[in-house]
């Protein structure tokens, strides 16, 4: 919190989403990352959950039909309003 500036806001790439056991990386969803920043005054202001498979995040290496079998999100977090 304290390096986002006034008005500033945290993007993340949520990102492997799905079923996955062990890591790295680690299974992710945007309801894990809501859980672990509203609790610390963050709210999700923009969240994009529906990426093309060409948006989702891979390796270089990986083919793009392997972004099926996990997806990725983009969400934007703004510091909730004290007032």
């Amino acid at each position: 919190r304290a390096l986002l500036a006034p008005g500033g806001e945290l993007l993340t790439a949520v990102f492997p989403i799905g079923e996955r056991d062990g890591g790295p990386p680690f299974a992710m969803s945007v309801p894990l990352v809501r859980s672990l920043l509203e609790p610390v005054g963050f709210e999700a202001a923009v969240v994009r959950d529906n990426l093309p498979h060409e948006e989702q995040h891979r390796r270089p290496s990986d083919e793009l039909s392997s972004v099926r079998t996990r997806g990725t999100a983009l969400v934007s977090w703004r510091l909730r309003s004290t007032k």
